[in-house]
């Protein structure tokens, strides 16, 4: 009898999460599940962890009225709270990640977490793009 493997597709296209370097970030960083996060790995980790991890490298996908920041590096450029989430709405509904109720119940304290399709956009995207595997 032949075995059938059903994968749960990601929303959004491959070649799209590839050239966003903000999704990548954000699934890379949920695929890794560092123990420093001070998380839970199994329940997910918080918007504010996510938050630093795609802060300190956003790319943003529009040149004109974004703000730079006024550090170090005059080419990085400041991640706004709005845009973040954005970017978190866009990946859930894509059904990359998905947003779990924090101990609280409170929205601020949500909790997130990468999904099988996620996780399978994340590989297709770092074979793609010829980054390393994450595990």
């Amino acid at each position: 009898m032949e075995e059938r493997l059903i994968f749960e597709a990601p929303g959004i296209p491959v070649a799209t999460v590839a050239a966003n370097k903000n999704y990548l970030r954000i699934l890379e960083s949920l695929a890794r599940r560092p123990e420093k996060a001070m998380e839970d790995p199994v329940t997910g980790m918080s918007r504010s962890y996510l938050y630093n991890q795609a802060a300190a490298f956003y790319v943003p996908k529009r040149t004109s009225g974004v703000k730079r920041s006024a550090g170090i590096n005059p080419d990085l450029h400041d991640l706004s709270q709005g845009t973040f989430s954005n970017i978190l709405k866009t990946m859930t509904a894509a059904g990359l990640i998905e947003e779990c109720p924090g101990p609280d119940a409170d929205r601020k304290r949500s909790l997130y977490r990468i999904t099988d399709a996620g996780r399978l956009a994340l590989r297709l995207a770092q074979i793609q793009s010829g980054h390393p595997l994450v595990t």
